[in-house]
């Protein structure tokens, strides 16, 4: 799965895969399995913005930034960090 960052109410999700600046919006009433995106869809415009507007202001509240890093891979198993022996 893509890296991503979203919000979500009762009835809509929207998501941003931000590596490729990329938007979906879901209509959980009308598509609960999220199959279909209505991004797009000018009848969802206003949705669109308003969520758009609550992503950016939870955004700001959680003082996430607009560079958004990847995630890094974790270590293999079996191999520990190099750390200091407290004496």
């Amino acid at each position: 799965m893509q890296n991503h960052y979203g919000v979500r109410t009762e009835r809509y999700t929207l998501v941003n895969f931000y590596p490729v600046n990329e938007w979906e919006l879901f209509d959980q009433e009308k598509d609960p399995l999220q199959l279909k995106s209505v991004y797009d869809d000018p009848a969802y415009a206003k949705t669109q913005a308003e969520l758009k507007a609550e992503l950016a202001r939870l955004r700001t509240l959680c003082r996430d930034s607009e560079d958004v890093e990847p995630v890094k891979e974790k270590k293999k198993a079996g191999k520990e960090p190099n750390r200091k022996k407290s004496k």
